[in-house]
C-alpha cells in the first residue's frame, strides 16, 4: 500500500494541550470546545451528578477535586463550570451525554448561582499572609466580580469585610 494513502484514511489530529489552564477552560469563548470535547464515564457522570442534584435542589456545597497529574481534573472543572454559567452561550447543546442532558439541562436553567472554582497549584506560602482560608476568600470575591458583579459591594466574604460589617 502507498503510505500517502494513508492521509485519506487517517485524520490526525492536533496535539491537545498538556496542562490546560482553568481560567481559560471557563471562558465564553472556548466553553462549547470544552464541554465539547468531555467524555462522561460513568464514573465521572456520577460525580456530575452529585454536584448537579446539590444546586438543583439548592443545597450549598462545597467539592474537592484531587487526582494525579493528567487525570483530567482540569478539563472536568472546566466543564462543569462552563454548563453552570455559560447558559446563553448554547453549552448544553455540545454535551454528549443524554442522560446528563435530559435530567439536568432544563433543571439547572431555573437556578442562580455563581460557582467558585480554583486551583491551589502554586499558591501558598508559609506566611500567614497566604493561609488557605485568604485564598478561598480572594478566589470567592474574584468569582463574585466575574460572574455576579452587580453583587461585588453587597456581598461580604472577606474577614476584613465581615469585621467592618
Amino acid at each position: 500500500m502507498d503510505i500517502r494513502a494513508l492521509d485519506r484514511i487517517i485524520a490526525v489530529k492536533p496535539e491537545p494541550q498538556t496542562t490546560p489552564s482553568l481560567s481559560q477552560a471557563i471562558t465564553r469563548i472556548k466553553a462549547r470546545e470544552t464541554v465539547g470535547d468531555y467524555h462522561f464515564t460513568p464514573s465521572l457522570r456520577a460525580h456530575f451528578q452529585r454536584v448537579f442534584d446539590c444546586i438543583v435542589h439548592r443545597k450549598g456545597q462545597g467539592f474537592w477535586v484531587q487526582a494525579e497529574y493528567g487525570a483530567g481534573k482540569t478539563h472536568f472543572l472546566g466543564t462543569l463550570i462552563d454548563l453552570l454559567i455559560w447558559r446563553d452561550a448554547d453549552v448544553w447543546d455540545m454535551v454528549h451525554d443524554a442522560e446528563i442532558t435530559s435530567d439536568y439541562a432544563a433543571a439547572l436553567a431555573k437556578v442562580k448561582m455563581f460557582p467558585v472554582a480554583f486551583s491551589l497549584r502554586g499558591m501558598g506560602e508559609s506566611n500567614e499572609s497566604d493561609s488557605l482560608m485568604r485564598i478561598f476568600e480572594e478566589q470567592i470575591r474574584e468569582s463574585i466580580r466575574t460572574f455576579a458583579p452587580e453583587l461585588d459591594e453587597q456581598v461580604k466574604v472577606t474577614s476584613p469585610e465581615l469585621a467592618a460589617h
